[in-house]
């Protein structure tokens, strides 16, 4: 590992996942790639880490789950 300012990073470098074609909101977006990188969430986490808005994170969460990319399991929303 490489160290930067006395931090370690990843001597290879990490590459994005691919988002899925029905991903089209920025904020899809952002909530697939939240999900991608640190499993599953509840809302409210969603909310403080994001900095949205909870109404938003609903409408975000609705469509991802209707398309299929996402999924809920009680309070908690996963990736499909």
């Amino acid at each position: 590992m490489a160290e930067i300012a006395g931090r370690e990073r990843p001597s290879a470098p990490i590459s994005a996942p691919e988002l899925p074609a029905q991903i089209s909101s920025p904020r899809g977006k952002l909530v697939y790639l939240y999900l991608h990188c640190y499993g599953e969430s509840t809302l409210q986490q969603l909310e403080q880490r994001l900095q949205m808005k909870k109404i938003a994170l609903f409408a975000v969460c609705g469509k991802l789950e209707d398309a299929g990319v996402i999924g809920r399991r009680g309070d908690r929303y996963f990736l499909r």
